[in-house]
């Protein structure tokens, strides 16, 4: 009798010798396995076209940017060529002005003022010097600034005269604190106190600073001084 051997089972002239149950299994797993096969297979198509299409796109956004910086730079050239020292102006750091210089450093408010006639003088310049320094400007911020600066009997004062010195300019505003503040050695004018000053009991230098304090402040400005013709 002839036999046959096909895929481990036997199979003779006159029939198949094999379990049935066997075969349905082992059809049932071919069939398990083609579905995952398929089912994988379409897993990775899906992902294929996926990245195909995000490719694609980022090609487009890529093309779209090279297209915009080659017209930004053709519009560069043009103005380049167009306008080439309003460009190169453009890109100078700004000159300062000679006529308007920079302080070397920030001027330092004055100290309070309290109404002492002494300090009277010393008080103002310090406030000269700060308003030629600084930004402030108007008469109210200049007149505003100077009470910030009083205290005691002359911030008293400012406080009673400020109805009326409300819409003051600046120079009728110091005129008035004038009058009533800058009567240094209680009235005596400089000549009268040059006059009498002594050494006494002072060193010399002591002395020597007064009498030049004194004599600065009865010569006349040096702009005048310059300005006189000699006979």
């Amino acid at each position: 009798m002839q036999r046959i051997v096909f895929l481990g089972y036997i199979i003779s002239a006159n029939g198949i010798l094999m379990d049935d149950n066997k075969v349905e299994a082992a059809v049932g797993n071919q069939g398990r396995v083609l579905e995952q096969h398929s089912q994988l297979f379409e897993s990775i198509t899906h992902t294929v076209t996926a990245l195909s299409t995000q490719q694609s796109e980022q090609h487009s956004q890529l093309a779209q940017i090279t297209t915009s910086l080659q017209g930004i730079a053709s519009q560069l050239a043009q103005l380049s060529v167009a306008n080439p020292v309003s460009l190169a102006s453009a890109s100078s750091p700004p000159v300062s002005s000679f006529t308007q210089p920079a302080t070397a450093f920030p001027v330092s408010k004055p100290d309070k003022y309290d109404g002492a006639p002494d300090s009277c003088r010393g008080f103002l310049l310090q406030i000269s010097l700060f308003f030629a320094n600084s930004a402030v400007g108007s008469d109210s911020a200049r007149i505003s600034f100077f009470i910030s600066r009083l205290t005691g009997k002359a911030l008293e004062w400012a406080t009673a005269v400020w109805p009326s010195m409300e819409r003051a300019t600046y120079e009728h505003f110091l005129k008035e604190f004038k009058l009533v503040f800058d009567h240094p050695h209680y009235g005596q004018s400089q000549g009268e106190l040059l006059v009498k000053l002594r050494q006494e009991n002072r060193s010399v230098s002591d002395y020597a600073l007064e009498f030049r304090t004194l004599a600065a402040g009865r010569l006349p400005p040096v702009s005048s001084v310059s300005s006189g013709t000699t006979s």
